[in-house]
């Protein structure tokens, strides 16, 4: 079952994603959360392989 999101949950959420540079144009280039995360991934692997 589908719901509608109400106009006020709709603004909420539009001003999110404008706030983490978003633009109500075109979608994000890319994930950040999903960035951050490799980028850990790749720290925590070099730390592992240089610290022994």
């Amino acid at each position: 079952m589908q719901r509608e999101l109400s106009d006020a949950m709709k603004q909420k959420i539009r001003a999110e994603y404008e706030a983490v540079g978003g633009s109500p144009d075109k979608p994000l280039q890319s994930n950040y959360f999903l960035n951050i995360m490799i980028i850990i991934a790749v720290l925590a692997l070099l730390t592992s392989l240089l610290g022994n």
